[in-house]
């Protein structure tokens, strides 16, 4: 079996990747500003609580061009 700590990295990525997406298909099934409000700051504390496991398996290279060290998950964290 694959080690989920070896990919912890990608979380926060993933997390901030995919709530535009979750906030457009919610908007397109109902429009409640409440309900877009709670998704978002929830996606947003979900991509916050991904950097945790992050940080033990910095620096860690992605792809070529990617890498995410400590800069890189502060930075995913003020977004």
């Amino acid at each position: 079996m694959d080690n989920p700590l070896l990919h912890a990295h990608r979380n926060p990525i993933i997390a901030l990747g995919a709530l535009p997406v979750v906030l457009m298909l919610a908007i397109a099934v109902h429009r409640d500003e409440r309900l877009t409000l709670g998704l978002m700051l929830a996606g947003l504390a979900l991509a916050l609580a991904a950097l945790i496991p992050a940080q033990p398996v910095t620096p860690a290279e992605v792809t070529p061009l990617l890498r995410i060290d400590g800069l890189a998950l502060y930075l995913i964290g003020l977004a």
